[in-house]
């Protein structure tokens, strides 16, 4: 990689050409890009209420809605990460959703 320029926050123009330099540059301006998440913050969690006053924790999913999803799937679409083809699911909806119910 070349010589990294740029301007610090006063303006004055900056270069980095050692490798230590790049890394502690692109560290410092990557850090002020991204937010650290605390990740052992699951104690609370966010409780919504809906239009009908249920909970957003009052998930109640019933065997019309899995059929109505898998009616609504596009089959020319590529396999997601359980590598199950749109096509698959949609042309087995009437025997498969009673098992995917029961999961």
């Amino acid at each position: 990689m070349g010589d990294l320029k740029w301007c610090d926050i006063n303006g004055n123009g900056k270069q980095a050409q050692t490798d230590d330099e790049k890394a502690t540059m692109l560290l410092d301006f990557f850090s002020t890009v991204y937010a650290t998440d605390n990740d052992n913050d699951f104690n609370s969690t966010n409780t919504r209420i809906n239009d009908s006053g249920k909970k957003s924790t009052d998930l109640i999913i019933s065997v019309n809605d899995i059929y109505d999803k898998l009616c609504q799937l596009k089959t020319g679409k590529s396999p997601g990460p359980d590598r199950l083809h749109p096509r698959i699911l949609y042309e087995s909806r009437c025997c498969s959703v009673p098992l995917i119910f029961n999961i």
